[in-house]
């Protein structure tokens, strides 16, 4: 299903990410647990854009469980059938599973249940496309950061791992200032290793030597 320019006038849904509530990504051990990402070259879903004076929005993509936080980066490539459901060890190498809580309330924009259909969206319009689509997707993020001065972030349910909420915060309106951060774990061994490949197991991927 193909992805709608946003309209001119948009009325987005907001929430609150409670000050507190644990939020978990996978991030290169060298960044610090909230350290924001400016411009690395990797598109997403929602990065990077820029904003009306030129200024381009740092990103940091989390979720609110390690499941999710791993689908979402780990398995992201990993294909849904055949013989090659699987990754290996040496992908792990360097990489790390952090915690990190805001310590304040977060305002952002709800990009499921009733908040996207306020958008007059389907999740396969925006938070459930192909890699393809980001150059349009990121188009929304550009749009609905703009509609909203006071949002912090966008929320929706992970594509990859649809139980849980993915986050994106605006790191113009965030910073690493605003969190409390737990000592990362590093995924290349235990009890990082156990981590990812307990949820490997439950996904029927294999991690492989």
């Amino acid at each position: 299903m193909a992805v709608p320019k946003p309209p001119r006038r948009l009325r987005p849904r907001t929430t609150i990410w409670p000050a507190g509530q644990s939020l978990l990504r996978v991030h290169r051990l060298e960044r610090g647990p909230a350290e924001f990402s400016t411009g690395d070259g990797v598109s997403g879903r929602y990065h990077f854009f820029r904003r009306a004076d030129g200024v381009v929005v740092p990103a940091l993509y989390c979720a609110e469980n390690s499941d999710a936080a791993i689908a979402e980066t780990l398995f992201r490539d990993v294909p849904l059938s055949g013989a090659l459901k699987s990754i290996r060890k040496a992908r792990l190498i360097g990489l790390a599973l952090s915690t990190i809580r805001p310590t304040r309330d977060l305002t952002l924009i709800e990009l499921l249940g009733h908040g996207l259909r306020r958008l007059e969206l389907l999740p396969e319009q925006l938070t459930a496309t192909e890699p393809t689509d980001y150059v349009r997707t990121v188009a929304w993020a550009r749009a609905l950061h703009a509609a909203l001065p006071n949002a912090e972030g966008l929320v929706w349910m992970s594509r990859l791992f649809n139980a849980a909420k993915a986050v994106m915060l605006f790191g113009d309106r965030v910073t690493a200032d605003d969190f409390v951060s737990e000592p990362p774990v590093a995924l290349a061994f235990d009890p990082g290793l156990t981590i990812v490949e307990t949820a490997a197991n439950a996904a029927g991927i294999v991690v492989a030597n």
